[in-house]
């Protein structure tokens, strides 16, 4: 197996970006990558009471395309982070440890972050204090195209259409859910869907569906 796993830094990553990161000796974040549309690295999905919710972060103007991923701004015009917050406290306000972990996350969301990479920077480091886990990590210093054969390349590997579509996780890392009786059990989410409905379990579980 590769040491390392190299993957787009994400938003309040998925449980399957953990998942892979667990099966290696290392994460590595692509740092050096031009921002992509229609993926994780702005947006997180939920398990809303309604079904799957999904929130985005909303960008400063310009060409994302071709905008380094560590310059791409975050825009503050719409109020978003009440807006993500409620969604999050309706998710997840009867979860059973939401209460525990509410005001780590929320510190995060209203931190007024000027770039989506420091966002996601404090998001990861966070989710894993929060998690207690020990996950080796650091930033990618140059772009390789095709990476060292110690390297596995999980770049764009996790997409939210495809996600929605497939039950990746769901044969894997399976945990009580806030809405089970209305929407069964979504996979897929991310990270705090787990963090909140597990716990101090939620690194645990994770680390047995790695070794798996």
């Amino acid at each position: 197996m590769s040491k390392s796993v190299l993957i787009e830094l994400q938003c309040f990553p998925t449980i399957p970006f953990f998942l892979e990161a667990l099966k290696h000796d290392e994460l590595l974040l692509e740092g050096q990558e031009n921002y992509r549309k229609g993926t994780y690295r702005n947006r997180y999905h939920i398990a809303g009471p309604n079904g799957l919710q999904r929130l985005s972060i909303p960008l400063a103007g310009g060409k994302h395309q071709q905008q380094p991923i560590q310059e791409v701004g975050i825009a503050y015009g719409d109020n978003w982070q009440n807006q993500h917050w409620r969604s999050i406290t309706a998710a997840y306000g009867r979860a059973p440890f939401f209460i525990h972990y509410e005001d780590e996350i929320k510190d995060v969301l209203f931190a007024k972050h000027k770039t989506l990479w420091s966002l996601s920077i404090n998001a990861l480091e966070v989710c894993l204090e929060l998690m207690d886990l020990d996950l080796a990590w650091k930033i990618s210093k140059t772009f390789e195209k095709i990476p060292s054969e110690v390297t596995s390349d999980y770049r764009n590997h996790f997409r939210p259409k495809i996600d929605e579509n497939e039950s990746k996780t769901a044969h894997i890392v399976q945990y009580p859910q806030v809405f089970p009786e209305k929407n069964g059990f979504i996979p897929n989410l991310s990270i705090l869907d787990l963090i909140f409905c597990q716990g101090p379990q939620a690194g645990i579980l994770l680390q047995k569906a790695a070794l798996k």
